[in-house]
């Protein structure tokens, strides 16, 4: 009993350090909630809009779909997050706070679970004011309340995931600029990754469809916990959970709770004189060094190719790109000028492998263009002319639940694609292997080949 009561005050001394912070995320909530809703309803009835149309407005921006809402909850992990461990960063406040008589592992609970209590807290209220505004319009908070109430739970459990990588950036560091810069590494490393290399596969295969869109795309979408958040509220369909989106919500609770469980290993292996340090973890700083560096020298390679087609100024732009990243972190790192080239070796190993990677794309190593499966492997084949598709709008007329309905246009190339099954392929096998022998311009066709029993899938581009 003495322990419950421990927690909980230590949980509302941790409530009263932040209050700026709730007033904050009170603020935020209130004006884009019930504000909002009050002068949008009043907008929906000045219109005379139907009452089904209403309904659906108030849906879309009292449940998960919400756009706004995501970026309020991605500001205020941000925020919660530094607020709940800053304490961390400053020598005096270590000093006192691991001084107290209490087990550190309930200290970092209370504080933890504090961040995310404080959200739920704030924007329960704040939906409970909407509801009342609807109520006060004549709208019944039961056409809404299903709505509400998933909305509600999503957007908490994918704040709770991405608060939790910001605390785990925090934990890791020893001051407030290089844990929010630790966050933005952890939250962006891989799709910045993705994008570059998605860049040098559309750039240099030159029969790669769509630039590897479709190749890369699933990996983007689930290449960071916000890219998660922002895929899964593009997942939502009006509150009802489909099959893509349930599967979706058990990877984050997955992540969240590997995120929290690693958050507390770390607190309480973190020593108390890794404050105003710029990595609490030595092991840390090579791990996280290294990756950047290739990925500032590979993306400083593909930018001066892109803009020159030039392979001196793509080595100019991978030395750019090595020596400022390497040196700014080593800078960080030891709050010296001196140590500019601090482990050099490493510096030009990572340039290297940018290096490979970049030449391995420029160079067609992986014989991507030159690729064609044999005629006795393909079971089909489908072709798309594009200069000749182009008047033609494809797609189907949608019911879009607000009494009206809208044109959802399909793209004309997979239209084709998923109708067209040439059997005889020997003639269009013979084009590509034409056009893949003659240069120049491409001619707008593009293909789609279909692979043996398992259906596999390969598109060339002309």
């Amino acid at each position: 009993m003495t322990s419950k009561s421990l927690f909980f005050k230590l949980i509302q001394e941790d409530g009263k350090r932040r209050l700026w912070a709730v007033t904050l995320a009170f603020l935020m909530f209130f004006f884009s909630l019930p504000v909002t809703i009050a002068m949008v309803i009043g907008e929906f009835l000045k219109r005379e809009d139907t009452i089904a149309s209403i309904h659906s407005q108030l849906r879309h921006l009292m449940g998960f779909e919400n756009g706004f809402i995501t970026f309020l909850m991605i500001a205020l992990s941000i925020v919660m997050g530094v607020t709940s461990f800053s304490y961390l960063h400053s020598r005096q406040k270590v000093d006192f706070y691991h001084g107290i008589p209490v087990n550190r592992k309930h200290l970092f609970w209370a504080n933890y679970l504090n961040g995310i209590l404080i959200v739920a807290v704030v924007y329960g209220v704040n939906l409970i004011l909407t509801l009342g505004v609807t109520t006060a319009y004549g709208i019944s908070p039961s056409v809404l309340m299903g709505t509400v109430v998933s909305g509600y739970l999503l957007f908490l459990l994918h704040y709770a995931m991405i608060y939790a990588v910001t605390v785990l950036a925090m934990i890791m560091t020893g001051s407030v600029i290089v844990g929010i810069f630790g966050t933005a590494v952890f939250e962006g490393y891989f799709t910045i990754l993705l994008i570059i290399l998605q860049g040098c596969y559309g750039h240099f295969f030159h029969t790669s469809y769509r630039s590897g869109e479709e190749l890369f795309r699933p990996f983007l979408v689930k290449s960071s916990p916000y890219a998660i958040f922002i895929y899964n509220v593009a997942l939502d369909n009006g509150g009802r959970l489909g099959a893509e989106l349930v599967s979706q919500i058990i990877i984050v609770s997955v992540l969240f709770v590997i995120f929290t469980f690693l958050c507390l290993f770390l607190y309480k292996k973190r020593g108390s004189e890794s404050a105003k340090k710029a990595m609490a973890f030595k092991i840390s700083m090579p791990i996280i060094r290294i990756p950047i560096v290739v990925l500032s020298s590979l993306s400083g390679c593909f930018i001066f190719w892109t803009i020159r087609s030039d392979m001196g100024w793509a080595v100019f732009g991978l030395l750019c790109g090595m020596f400022l990243s390497h040196c700014v972190i080593e800078i960080i790192y030891h709050f010296d000028f001196r140590k500019l080239f601090s482990n050099w070796k490493q510096m030009i190993a990572s340039a290297l492998v940018a290096a490979v990677i970049f030449s391995s794309f420029q160079m067609d190593l992986f014989g991507y263009d030159s690729y064609i499966p044999s005629e006795n492997s393909i079971d089909s084949m489908a072709i798309s002319l594009n200069n000749d598709n182009n008047w033609v709008s494809y797609g189907d007329a949608v019911w879009d639940n607000i009494d009206d309905y809208r044109w959802q246009y399909q793209n004309g190339d997979d239209y084709i694609f998923s109708h067209m099954k040439l059997e005889n392929k020997a003639l269009a096998l013979s084009m590509v292997k034409r056009q893949l022998n003659t240069t120049g311009a491409k001619i707008g066709i593009d293909f789609l080949i279909t692979i043996g029993k398992n259906q596999t899938e390969t598109a060339i581009s002309l």
